[in-house]
Protein backbone atom coordinates (compact mmCIF):
# COMPACT_ATOMS: atom_id res chain seq x y z
CA UNK A 1 0.00 0.00 0.00
CA UNK A 2 1.57 3.62 -0.67
CA UNK A 3 2.79 5.88 2.12
CA UNK A 4 1.83 9.48 0.99
CA UNK A 5 4.01 12.16 2.58
CA UNK A 6 1.75 14.60 4.86
CA UNK A 7 0.47 17.31 2.50
CA UNK A 8 1.53 20.77 3.76
CA UNK A 9 -1.77 22.72 2.35
CA UNK A 10 -5.57 23.01 3.25
CA UNK A 11 -6.59 19.09 2.90
CA UNK A 12 -10.12 19.01 4.68
CA UNK A 13 -11.53 15.70 6.40
CA UNK A 14 -14.35 15.63 3.68
CA UNK A 15 -15.34 18.03 0.54
CA UNK A 16 -18.71 19.66 1.56
CA UNK A 17 -21.21 19.88 -2.05
CA UNK A 18 -22.78 22.98 -0.41
CA UNK A 19 -19.46 24.65 0.27
CA UNK A 20 -18.79 26.78 -3.04
CA UNK A 21 -15.16 27.38 -2.15
CA UNK A 22 -14.19 23.43 -1.82
CA UNK A 23 -15.42 23.32 -5.88
CA UNK A 24 -12.33 26.05 -6.55
CA UNK A 25 -9.93 23.89 -3.88
CA UNK A 26 -11.38 20.62 -6.15
CA UNK A 27 -10.49 22.02 -9.24
CA UNK A 28 -7.07 23.55 -7.61
CA UNK A 29 -6.18 20.21 -6.75
CA UNK A 30 -7.45 18.11 -10.33
CA UNK A 31 -5.17 21.03 -12.02
CA UNK A 32 -2.32 21.78 -10.33
CA UNK A 33 -1.84 19.60 -7.26
CA UNK A 34 -2.86 16.10 -8.03
CA UNK A 35 -0.84 14.76 -5.10
CA UNK A 36 -3.21 16.99 -2.63
CA UNK A 37 -6.18 15.15 -4.36
CA UNK A 38 -4.58 11.43 -3.78
CA UNK A 39 -3.82 12.33 -0.12
CA UNK A 40 -7.39 13.41 0.21
CA UNK A 41 -8.51 9.92 -1.48
CA UNK A 42 -5.71 7.88 0.68
CA UNK A 43 -6.59 9.24 3.92
CA UNK A 44 -10.29 9.18 3.63
CA UNK A 45 -10.04 5.10 3.01
CA UNK A 46 -6.46 4.20 2.85
CA UNK A 47 -7.78 0.15 2.42
CA UNK A 48 -10.31 1.50 -0.68
CA UNK A 49 -7.22 3.85 -2.43
CA UNK A 50 -6.24 0.98 -4.40
CA UNK A 51 -9.41 -0.26 -5.74
CA UNK A 52 -10.43 0.38 -9.63
CA UNK A 53 -14.33 0.58 -11.44
CA UNK A 54 -17.03 0.13 -9.86
CA UNK A 55 -15.91 -1.98 -7.26
CA UNK A 56 -14.19 1.12 -5.55
CA UNK A 57 -17.38 3.00 -6.01
CA UNK A 58 -19.45 0.49 -3.94
CA UNK A 59 -16.67 -0.01 -1.61
CA UNK A 60 -16.22 3.70 -0.99
CA UNK A 61 -20.03 4.80 -1.22
CA UNK A 62 -20.46 4.85 2.22
CA UNK A 63 -17.38 6.74 3.08
CA UNK A 64 -18.71 10.47 3.57
CA UNK A 65 -15.32 11.94 2.20
CA UNK A 66 -16.05 9.79 -1.17
CA UNK A 67 -19.65 10.01 -1.66
CA UNK A 68 -19.70 13.66 -1.47
CA UNK A 69 -16.78 13.98 -3.92
CA UNK A 70 -19.48 12.09 -6.24
CA UNK A 71 -22.31 14.18 -5.69
CA UNK A 72 -19.24 17.10 -7.03
CA UNK A 73 -18.44 15.20 -9.91
CA UNK A 74 -21.57 16.48 -12.29
CA UNK A 75 -21.56 20.36 -10.91
CA UNK A 76 -17.49 20.48 -10.81
CA UNK A 77 -17.78 19.04 -14.70
CA UNK A 78 -20.78 21.54 -15.59
CA UNK A 79 -18.73 24.57 -13.86
CA UNK A 80 -15.70 23.35 -16.39
CA UNK A 81 -18.04 23.20 -19.35
CA UNK A 82 -19.36 27.19 -18.65
CA UNK A 83 -15.31 28.02 -17.81
CA UNK A 84 -14.36 26.76 -21.24
CA UNK A 85 -17.49 27.96 -22.90
CA UNK A 86 -16.93 31.52 -21.13
CA UNK A 87 -13.33 31.62 -22.30
CA UNK A 88 -13.94 30.94 -25.77
CA UNK A 89 -16.29 33.65 -25.95
CA UNK A 90 -13.18 35.97 -24.47
CA UNK A 91 -11.27 34.37 -27.41
CA UNK A 92 -13.82 34.97 -30.00
CA UNK A 93 -14.47 38.50 -28.42
CA UNK A 94 -10.62 39.74 -28.91
CA UNK A 95 -10.25 38.02 -32.05
CA UNK A 96 -13.42 39.88 -33.70
CA UNK A 97 -11.80 42.97 -32.22
CA UNK A 98 -7.96 42.79 -33.67
CA UNK A 99 -6.67 42.71 -36.66
CA UNK A 100 -6.92 39.34 -38.42
CA UNK A 101 -3.93 40.38 -40.68
CA UNK A 102 -0.72 42.60 -40.48
CA UNK A 103 -0.53 45.62 -39.21
CA UNK A 104 1.23 47.91 -41.04
CA UNK A 105 0.94 51.47 -39.81
CA UNK A 106 0.43 53.67 -36.83
CA UNK A 107 -0.54 56.89 -35.97
CA UNK A 108 -1.37 58.62 -32.79
CA UNK A 109 -3.56 61.14 -32.04
CA UNK A 110 -2.12 64.80 -30.91
CA UNK A 111 -3.38 64.47 -26.93
CA UNK A 112 -1.96 60.99 -27.07
CA UNK A 113 -5.59 59.32 -26.33
CA UNK A 114 -5.64 57.62 -28.97
CA UNK A 115 -4.16 55.18 -31.58
CA UNK A 116 -5.20 54.48 -35.30
CA UNK A 117 -4.03 51.34 -36.88
CA UNK A 118 -3.97 50.34 -40.03
CA UNK A 119 -4.30 46.56 -41.62
CA UNK A 120 -3.44 44.36 -44.33
CA UNK A 121 -7.48 42.69 -43.43
CA UNK A 122 -8.74 46.00 -45.17
CA UNK A 123 -9.80 48.43 -41.97
CA UNK A 124 -8.10 50.93 -39.79
CA UNK A 125 -8.91 50.31 -36.56
CA UNK A 126 -8.81 53.17 -33.66
CA UNK A 127 -8.39 52.69 -30.17
CA UNK A 128 -8.07 53.77 -26.81
CA UNK A 129 -4.30 53.95 -25.75
CA UNK A 130 -4.65 53.92 -22.07
CA UNK A 131 -6.94 51.08 -21.70
CA UNK A 132 -6.33 49.70 -25.24
CA UNK A 133 -10.01 49.51 -25.55
CA UNK A 134 -10.99 49.36 -29.55
CA UNK A 135 -13.30 52.34 -30.19
CA UNK A 136 -14.16 52.29 -34.02
CA UNK A 137 -13.52 50.23 -37.13
CA UNK A 138 -13.29 51.90 -40.28
CA UNK A 139 -14.40 50.05 -43.12
CA UNK A 140 -14.28 50.62 -47.06
CA UNK A 141 -10.90 50.11 -48.45
CA UNK A 142 -10.82 47.62 -50.93
CA UNK A 143 -7.24 46.30 -50.24
CA UNK A 144 -4.56 46.65 -48.02
CA UNK A 145 -4.33 49.47 -45.79
CA UNK A 146 -0.66 50.62 -45.67
CA UNK A 147 -0.38 54.19 -44.45
CA UNK A 148 -2.57 56.39 -42.40
CA UNK A 149 -2.14 59.82 -40.93
CA UNK A 150 -4.00 61.82 -38.13
CA UNK A 151 -4.57 65.70 -38.56
CA UNK A 152 -2.88 67.92 -36.14
CA UNK A 153 -6.33 69.39 -35.01
CA UNK A 154 -7.05 65.41 -34.72
CA UNK A 155 -10.66 66.38 -36.72
CA UNK A 156 -9.82 63.81 -39.18
CA UNK A 157 -7.64 60.57 -40.28
CA UNK A 158 -6.21 59.51 -43.69
CA UNK A 159 -5.55 56.47 -44.92
CA UNK A 160 -4.01 54.94 -48.08
CA UNK A 161 -4.82 51.60 -49.44
CA UNK A 162 -3.66 50.87 -53.41
CA UNK A 163 -3.96 53.89 -55.51
CA UNK A 164 -6.37 55.63 -53.53
CA UNK A 165 -6.56 58.15 -50.81
CA UNK A 166 -9.53 57.91 -48.20
CA UNK A 167 -9.92 60.90 -45.24
CA UNK A 168 -12.64 60.24 -42.64
CA UNK A 169 -13.77 62.21 -39.29
CA UNK A 170 -12.07 60.28 -37.06
CA UNK A 171 -14.68 61.07 -34.18
CA UNK A 172 -17.52 58.84 -36.12
CA UNK A 173 -15.45 57.22 -38.99
CA UNK A 174 -17.26 59.03 -41.44
CA UNK A 175 -15.91 58.72 -44.90
CA UNK A 176 -15.45 62.34 -46.22
CA UNK A 177 -13.12 61.78 -49.39
CA UNK A 178 -11.56 59.62 -52.02
CA UNK A 179 -8.63 60.96 -53.59
CA UNK A 180 -7.46 59.62 -56.79
CA UNK A 181 -4.96 60.38 -59.35
CA UNK A 182 -2.28 58.12 -58.67
CA UNK A 183 -1.53 54.99 -60.78
CA UNK A 184 0.13 52.21 -58.69
CA UNK A 185 0.32 52.08 -54.77
CA UNK A 186 0.32 54.59 -51.87
CA UNK A 187 2.65 53.61 -49.63
CA UNK A 188 3.21 56.95 -47.35
CA UNK A 189 1.27 60.46 -45.85
CA UNK A 190 2.18 63.14 -44.43
CA UNK A 191 -0.39 65.94 -43.51
CA UNK A 192 0.97 69.88 -43.01
CA UNK A 193 1.12 71.02 -39.40
CA UNK A 194 -2.17 73.51 -40.40
CA UNK A 195 -4.08 70.60 -41.10
CA UNK A 196 -5.14 71.93 -44.78
CA UNK A 197 -3.07 69.87 -46.99
CA UNK A 198 -2.03 65.86 -47.15
CA UNK A 199 1.27 64.69 -49.03
CA UNK A 200 1.34 61.36 -50.39
CA UNK A 201 3.84 58.88 -51.94
CA UNK A 202 3.53 56.32 -54.03
CA UNK A 203 5.21 53.55 -56.18
CA UNK A 204 4.29 55.31 -59.17
CA UNK A 205 7.44 57.16 -58.33
CA UNK A 206 5.41 60.14 -57.63
CA UNK A 207 4.37 62.51 -54.42
CA UNK A 208 1.55 64.36 -54.91
CA UNK A 209 -0.12 67.28 -52.35
CA UNK A 210 -3.45 67.76 -52.13
CA UNK A 211 -6.31 70.04 -50.50
CA UNK A 212 -7.84 67.87 -47.59
CA UNK A 213 -11.14 70.00 -47.71
CA UNK A 214 -11.88 69.24 -51.40
CA UNK A 215 -9.89 66.95 -52.23
CA UNK A 216 -8.25 68.91 -54.96
CA UNK A 217 -4.54 68.08 -56.39
CA UNK A 218 -2.00 70.43 -56.12
CA UNK A 219 1.52 69.35 -56.88
CA UNK A 220 2.93 66.52 -58.74
CA UNK A 221 6.66 65.71 -57.92
CA UNK A 222 9.02 62.98 -58.52
CA UNK A 223 11.99 60.65 -58.30
CA UNK A 224 13.16 58.34 -60.51
CA UNK A 225 11.79 55.04 -58.77
CA UNK A 226 9.52 54.16 -56.22
CA UNK A 227 9.02 57.14 -53.60
CA UNK A 228 9.05 54.89 -50.22
CA UNK A 229 8.31 57.60 -47.14
CA UNK A 230 7.41 61.63 -47.12
CA UNK A 231 7.26 63.96 -44.23
CA UNK A 232 6.39 67.65 -43.97
CA UNK A 233 8.37 70.12 -41.77
CA UNK A 234 7.07 71.71 -38.61
CA UNK A 235 6.81 75.39 -40.23
CA UNK A 236 4.89 73.47 -43.22
CA UNK A 237 7.30 75.34 -45.85
CA UNK A 238 9.06 71.94 -47.05
CA UNK A 239 8.58 68.12 -47.84
CA UNK A 240 11.17 65.24 -47.19
CA UNK A 241 10.52 62.38 -49.57
CA UNK A 242 12.66 59.10 -49.64
CA UNK A 243 13.11 56.91 -52.55
CA UNK A 244 13.98 53.55 -54.12
CA UNK A 245 16.55 55.21 -55.93
CA UNK A 246 18.80 55.78 -53.25
CA UNK A 247 18.24 59.56 -52.35
CA UNK A 248 16.28 61.80 -50.47
CA UNK A 249 14.54 64.93 -51.61
CA UNK A 250 14.28 67.88 -50.00
CA UNK A 251 11.22 70.21 -51.90
CA UNK A 252 9.22 73.81 -51.26
CA UNK A 253 5.78 72.77 -50.56
CA UNK A 254 4.19 76.15 -51.58
CA UNK A 255 5.69 75.82 -55.78
CA UNK A 256 7.25 72.35 -55.71
CA UNK A 257 10.55 73.38 -56.34
CA UNK A 258 13.06 70.82 -55.63
CA UNK A 259 15.94 72.36 -52.64
CA UNK A 260 18.20 69.40 -52.46
CA UNK A 261 18.89 65.85 -53.29
CA UNK A 262 20.95 63.84 -50.24
CA UNK A 263 22.60 60.96 -51.25
CA UNK A 264 24.05 58.58 -48.79
CA UNK A 265 22.59 55.63 -48.67
CA UNK A 266 23.77 52.32 -50.81
CA UNK A 267 20.20 50.68 -50.77
CA UNK A 268 16.93 52.40 -51.08
CA UNK A 269 15.64 54.51 -48.55
CA UNK A 270 12.29 53.13 -47.09
CA UNK A 271 11.67 55.83 -44.02
CA UNK A 272 11.84 59.87 -43.31
CA UNK A 273 11.66 61.63 -40.61
CA UNK A 274 12.40 65.33 -39.21
CA UNK A 275 12.92 66.89 -35.60
CA UNK A 276 10.52 68.88 -34.17
CA UNK A 277 12.68 71.78 -34.98
CA UNK A 278 12.99 71.26 -38.30
CA UNK A 279 16.91 71.47 -38.38
CA UNK A 280 17.37 67.44 -39.16
CA UNK A 281 16.29 64.67 -41.48
CA UNK A 282 16.78 61.23 -40.41
CA UNK A 283 16.83 58.70 -43.03
CA UNK A 284 16.07 54.73 -42.58
CA UNK A 285 17.05 52.45 -45.57
CA UNK A 286 17.15 48.76 -46.41
CA UNK A 287 21.08 49.34 -46.09
CA UNK A 288 20.32 48.42 -41.91
CA UNK A 289 21.76 51.75 -41.31
CA UNK A 290 19.88 55.28 -39.96
CA UNK A 291 21.50 58.72 -41.48
CA UNK A 292 21.29 62.38 -39.66
CA UNK A 293 21.07 65.11 -41.66
CA UNK A 294 21.07 68.73 -41.66
CA UNK A 295 18.24 70.01 -43.10
CA UNK A 296 19.64 73.55 -44.54
CA UNK A 297 22.74 73.00 -45.95
CA UNK A 298 22.44 68.74 -47.00
CA UNK A 299 25.27 67.60 -44.84
CA UNK A 300 25.27 63.82 -43.24
CA UNK A 301 25.98 64.43 -38.84
CA UNK A 302 25.34 61.05 -38.34
CA UNK A 303 25.31 57.35 -39.71
CA UNK A 304 23.54 55.20 -36.96
CA UNK A 305 24.52 51.46 -37.08
CA UNK A 306 23.00 48.15 -35.38
CA UNK A 307 19.60 46.64 -36.99
CA UNK A 308 20.81 43.19 -38.35
CA UNK A 309 18.34 43.86 -41.44
CA UNK A 310 16.21 46.96 -42.99
CA UNK A 311 15.43 49.42 -41.17
CA UNK A 312 11.64 50.12 -41.63
CA UNK A 313 10.36 52.69 -39.62
CA UNK A 314 11.72 55.79 -37.60
CA UNK A 315 10.54 58.31 -35.01
CA UNK A 316 11.84 61.42 -33.76
CA UNK A 317 10.94 62.36 -29.81
CA UNK A 318 9.03 65.69 -29.04
CA UNK A 319 12.23 66.97 -27.66
CA UNK A 320 14.69 66.45 -30.28
CA UNK A 321 16.88 64.20 -28.59
CA UNK A 322 16.28 60.40 -29.32
CA UNK A 323 15.42 59.05 -32.02
CA UNK A 324 13.76 55.13 -32.35
CA UNK A 325 13.79 53.15 -35.16
CA UNK A 326 12.13 49.84 -36.14
CA UNK A 327 13.31 47.52 -37.85
CA UNK A 328 12.34 43.79 -40.18
CA UNK A 329 15.33 42.04 -37.59
CA UNK A 330 11.83 42.42 -35.10
CA UNK A 331 13.35 44.84 -32.45
CA UNK A 332 13.11 48.70 -31.77
CA UNK A 333 16.13 50.51 -31.36
CA UNK A 334 16.33 53.56 -29.42
CA UNK A 335 19.53 56.44 -30.16
CA UNK A 336 20.27 59.42 -28.92
CA UNK A 337 20.52 62.03 -31.47
CA UNK A 338 23.04 64.11 -30.77
CA UNK A 339 25.76 61.26 -30.58
CA UNK A 340 24.36 58.56 -31.91
CA UNK A 341 24.71 56.34 -29.32
CA UNK A 342 22.49 53.10 -29.30
CA UNK A 343 20.55 53.53 -25.33
CA UNK A 344 18.21 50.56 -26.10
CA UNK A 345 17.04 47.34 -27.52
CA UNK A 346 13.48 46.90 -27.30
CA UNK A 347 12.59 43.32 -28.31
CA UNK A 348 9.22 41.75 -27.83
CA UNK A 349 7.97 41.23 -31.12
CA UNK A 350 7.46 37.86 -33.46
CA UNK A 351 7.74 39.12 -36.57
CA UNK A 352 8.73 42.04 -38.90
CA UNK A 353 8.06 45.65 -37.13
CA UNK A 354 6.27 48.23 -40.11
CA UNK A 355 5.55 51.46 -38.38
CA UNK A 356 6.36 52.97 -34.73
CA UNK A 357 4.67 56.07 -33.34
CA UNK A 358 6.09 58.46 -29.96
CA UNK A 359 2.95 59.89 -28.58
CA UNK A 360 3.34 63.90 -27.89
CA UNK A 361 4.39 63.55 -24.40
CA UNK A 362 7.16 61.50 -25.44
CA UNK A 363 6.58 58.72 -23.12
CA UNK A 364 5.46 56.02 -25.44
CA UNK A 365 6.19 54.44 -28.38
CA UNK A 366 3.82 52.43 -30.33
CA UNK A 367 4.70 49.54 -32.48
CA UNK A 368 2.67 47.56 -35.55
CA UNK A 369 3.93 44.33 -36.67
CA UNK A 370 2.76 41.75 -38.72
CA UNK A 371 2.77 39.22 -35.79
CA UNK A 372 -0.83 41.27 -35.81
CA UNK A 373 -0.56 42.87 -32.09
CA UNK A 374 0.45 46.67 -31.66
CA UNK A 375 2.84 46.62 -28.76
CA UNK A 376 3.09 50.17 -26.56
CA UNK A 377 6.48 50.75 -24.74
CA UNK A 378 7.42 52.76 -21.79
Amino acid sequence: MPNFPKYRGYLPETLNPLNPRHYFLLAYWIFFRPTAFHCYLYQAAPECYQLRGLSKIRSTWGIFAYRNLYLMAPAAVLLLALFLVALGGFYLLWTLQSHTDSVTAVAVTPDAKQVISASDDKTLKVWELKSGKLLHTFLGHPGWVRAVAVTPDAKQVVSASRDTLKVWELKNGKLLHTLSSHSNVVVALAVTPDAKQVVSASADETLKVWELKNGKLLHTLGHTDVVSAVAVTPDGKQIISASADKTLKVWELKSGKLLHTLSGHSDWVGVVAVTRDGKQIISASADKTLKVWELKSGELLHTLSGHTSLVSAVAVTPDGQKVVSASNDKTLRVWELKSGELLHTLSGHSGRVFAIAVTPDGQKVVSASNDKTLRVWE
